[in-house]
């Protein structure tokens, strides 16, 4: 069983942050108290619900390790092993490689 979650990258940011990624005027946000800094602990609505634990201090910045997304009756969960924030990124990291068995030779940079 699958469950599509359509965001858009600014989406799935916001959610990842705790955000509320769907704006809602009905939407309850409970926060909670970690090393003095104020975390989101649970987002939710009449239309989803969105769990925020196992949080971990990354240069300063609290970023909870598992988030639960509850959409009706389907839930996804996010669980990091390893947080980084603003890794940098070689230029090849964005190239497609042509596969061996593909004949005549064409540009797959994504970003020239």
């Amino acid at each position: 069983e699958s469950l599509s979650l359509p965001l858009v990258p600014e989406e799935v940011v916001s959610l990842l942050l705790g955000i509320p990624p769907f704006p809602d005027n009905n939407q309850k946000i409970s926060l909670e108290e970690i090393h003095g800094q104020f975390v989101p602990k649970r987002i939710k609505s009449a239309h989803y619900r969105v769990d925020y634990s196992d949080y971990q201090d990354v240069k300063g910045f609290l970023f909870p390790r598992k988030i639960e997304l509850f959409l009706g009756a389907g839930r996804i969960d996010f669980v990091f092993q390893e947080v980084e924030l603003n890794p940098a990124f070689q230029k090849d990291s964005f190239e497609l490689k042509e596969p061996k068995n593909v004949a005549g030779k064409q540009d797959a940079t994504l970003f020239p």
